[in-house]
């Protein structure tokens, strides 16, 4: 199996989760733009390859694959800026692929083919709390305007071949892909922010592909 989990992540102020401090030490102050940007490319591949020859030959195999990881920028709790502009980007490309390819050659034989790829992260830009923090309040103070931007491209593919040569052949194939991941871009809950005006967008681009293929060759054959 193969999977990906962890956290990229670029912020202002405290980290997730965190209680923040508000003094001159923290504070930031720019004449011009400041860009906050988390970027991954993250890709996780599961495959399996197998061959049985004999009398009475089969095979069962079950590739998976995730990619689970998270991808953030955010300006956290007590974050104090004064800029022309403020950024913040979270870009993540996610890729996830399980193949599966099985060979059986005999008398009797088949094979029982499972392959499962899965998108399951979270790619998200925020101000304040984090939406699945525990409850609390927090405040931010930014001067000039806010721009958030949380963009994901999400590939999910799950391939399945299974091939038998026998005088009795069953194939059974299973190819599972699913997107299930998380594109978002928020003020948090319980969260108040001084600014001068704040803009939000999220666009997540997701496909998932299953694929089965088969090849029987024998006097009595399915698949």
């Amino acid at each position: 199996d193969a999977k990906i989990t962890g956290v990229v992540e670029a912020f202002l102020g405290a980290p997730n989760g965190i209680t923040g401090v508000d003094t001159d030490a923290t504070r930031i102050s720019v004449g011009g733009a400041i860009t906050v940007q988390a970027y991954s490319d993250l890709a996780a591949v599961a495959e399996t390859k197998a061959t049985s020859i004999g009398l009475a030959s089969a095979n069962v195999m079950l590739p998976t694959s995730d990619v689970a990881a998270k991808t953030r920028a955010f300006a956290g709790d007590r974050t104090d800026v004064s800029a022309g502009s403020l950024s913040i980007v979270a870009n993540a490309v996610n890729a996830s692929t399980a193949r599966t390819e099985a060979v059986a050659v005999g008398l009797g034989g088949g094979n029982g083919v499972f392959a499962t790829s899965t998108i399951t992260g979270v790619v998200e830009t925020y101000l304040g709390r984090n939406a699945d923090a525990a409850s609390g309040s927090t405040s931010l103070a930014i001067s000039g305007p806010v721009t958030m931007t949380a963009t994901s491209n999400n590939s999910s593919i799950a391939t399945t071949r299974g091939s038998a040569f026998t005088a009795v052949t069953v194939n059974l194939l299973f190819p599972t892909a699913k997107v299930e991941g998380t594109t978002r871009s928020y003020v948090g809950p319980h969260t108040t922010v001084s600014g001068s005006s704040v803009t939000a967008s999220a666009t997540g681009t997701s496909s998932a592909t299953a694929n089965a293929d088969v090849i029987s060759i024998g006097l009595l054959g399915s698949g």
